[in-house]
This record gives C-alpha cells, sequence and structure tokens, in this order.
C-alpha cells in the first residue's frame, strides 16, 4: 500500500496513519511526540512505521503503550523496548 502513496508527504502521513490505528495508546503516543517534538517528529513516524513493518503491530503496540505509561516518547525508546523482546512484554 505505500507504494501507491505519491509524495514525501503523502508518504509520511500514511505512515502516521497506519500507526495511529494501531489503537488508543498509539493515537496518545502520537499525540505526546507532537508535543514534545513539534518539529521532529518525522523521524519518529518514519522509525515506528518501520519497525512495524519488520516486528508486526502488536509488539509495537505494546511498545508505544510501555513509553506512554512510563513517559519514554521517542523511536529509540520503542525501539529498545521491541530489542529486548517478548519477555519485556511480560514485564509490563
Amino acid at each position: 500500500m505505500l507504494g501507491a502513496v505519491r509524495g514525501g508527504r503523502a508518504k509520511l502521513y500514511y505512515q502516521r496513519q497506519s500507526l495511529w490505528e494501531l489503537g488508543p495508546a498509539a493515537a496518545h503516543w502520537l499525540t505526546e511526540l507532537g508535543h514534545r517534538r513539534p518539529n521532529g517528529w518525522r523521524p519518529d513516524v518514519e522509525a515506528c512505521f518501520a519497525l512495524r513493518q519488520e516486528y508486526g503491530p502488536q509488539p509495537v503496540l505494546d511498545a508505544v503503550a510501555w513509553g506512554v505509561r512510563h513517559h519514554a516518547i521517542g523511536a529509540e525508546y520503542v525501539r529498545t523496548r521491541l530489542a529486548r523482546g517478548p519477555a519485556s512484554q511480560a514485564a509490563r
């Protein structure tokens, strides 16, 4: 589907929408990201979209939900949480 989207801005908004649709925790995470990094959220969205493609939707949702609970908003936290593997997801 991403291949059908034309233009950098359209691609970014498609990626953001794909993350948003993961659920309320992802929507909250994206909102917080926009507040914390108003001029620099694009790389986080692109990185998390790539992580969603790599790990699947549920592990990314679990990682962003953890980030919301622990005030850890940014792709670097999602990446670190996912790298720890499924065992870390159980230790919410």
